[in-house]
């Protein structure tokens, strides 16, 4: 992890009860305006945030899960991009 980075966690104890699954929190050992995430990270990330998904919504009760997840992965890799 980079020295910016303190933890990627799921917020377990988020106090916005409103939201309907857990969600990924990336604390940061600095103030920061801005963070580029390594490839390693970010990973980190889509991983918490499969397994908060997943705890909520589970796939044993036919949820979507990580597969909502690929699927919309799979979508941006299959956009079109514009090469600088």
């Amino acid at each position: 992890m980079s020295e910016m980075i303190k933890e990627i966690r799921i917020w377990d104890d988020n106090p916005d009860k409103s939201r309907v699954s857990n969600i990924v929190k990336v604390e940061f050992n600095y103030p920061t305006e801005w963070c580029v995430f390594t490839v390693d990270e970010l990973l980190q990330i889509i991983r918490l945030w499969i397994k908060g998904e997943e705890i909520k919504y589970p796939p044993s009760k036919g949820f979507k899960g990580r597969w909502m997840l690929f699927e919309a992965i799979r979508n941006v890799f299959n956009e079109k991009m514009e090469v600088l």
